[in-house]
């Protein structure tokens, strides 16, 4: 059981890094014209895919699926999010970088968002199994399912150039918080239960690959929101 529930949600963030080089596809074949930033586009996609194997692998190894190395969840959690979450936003400095975040679609960034709802489902079927504590399970699993439900119609209305920016604007903050508040769970209350528990890091995929790539999506999109005129990238079509 604990091996299906994993490699479920491993797939799942495969889907996630599948949308994210996409997204980086679009971004280096829009920048055709710009030939150091077409490159950068092209080179962060290997990024992000060394970043998948490597987080699967962390994921996958003793170190977050033994029972008895389960302490050392408590440091290597924080430490495996922080540290390429913290290294994708250094890139913002580097100007080709500035222009390939500027030309990533919105459509798209908001789409990857709908993967919260099976990741959320999961999580609520593993708080019903008892591997995760339920109150936990029950506000982050729901959460997610609300906030990536709500991400599909803003995708394609945003395929459209209709949502608002205010619109999307409540939507990327209560997304953001939903996030913020996954990941203060799962530190105050998910890693003591699994600790306590003896259980396997289940959930390790997704906080060493899905959340920080969420996270970052969700700064890119409230840059995609204005032009450097201050004026939205989308808006409310007049027909």
């Amino acid at each position: 059981m604990h091996t299906g529930y994993f490699l479920a949600l491993v797939g799942m963030n495969l889907v996630i890094g599948a949308l994210v080089w996409r997204l980086l596809g679009a971004a280096a074949g829009s920048l055709a014209g710009d030939a150091p930033a077409a490159r950068w586009a092209r080179g962060l996609r290997w990024l992000v895919l060394a970043w998948f194997v490597a987080a699967i692998g962390l994921a996958a190894s003793p170190l977050f699926q033994q029972p008895w190395l389960a302490p050392n969840v408590r440091v290597a959690l924080p430490v495996g999010v922080a540290v390429p979450l913290l290294a994708s936003l250094a890139l913002w400095g580097v100007a080709p970088h500035r222009r390939v975040i500027a030309a990533l679609p919105l459509a798209t960034l908001l789409g990857l968002h709908a993967m919260r709802v099976p990741i959320g489902a999961t999580i609520v079927l593993l708080s019903q199994q008892g591997l995760l504590p339920a109150s936990a399970g029950w506000e982050v699993g729901l959460g997610d399912v609300l906030v990536g439900l709500l991400a599909l119609p803003l995708a394609l209305a945003a395929r459209r150039g209709l949502p608002s920016r205010w619109l999307l604007l409540a939507w990327n903050v209560i997304g953001l918080l939903d996030l913020l508040h996954a990941l203060r769970l799962g530190l105050t209350v998910v890693v003591p239960f699994v600790i306590s528990m003896q259980l396997p890091a289940l959930l390790a995929p997704v906080a060493l690959f899905g959340v920080p790539i969420l996270l970052l999506s969700h700064m890119v999109i409230v840059r995609a929101l204005w032009r450097k005129d201050g004026r939205p990238l989308v808006h409310r079509s007049a027909a």
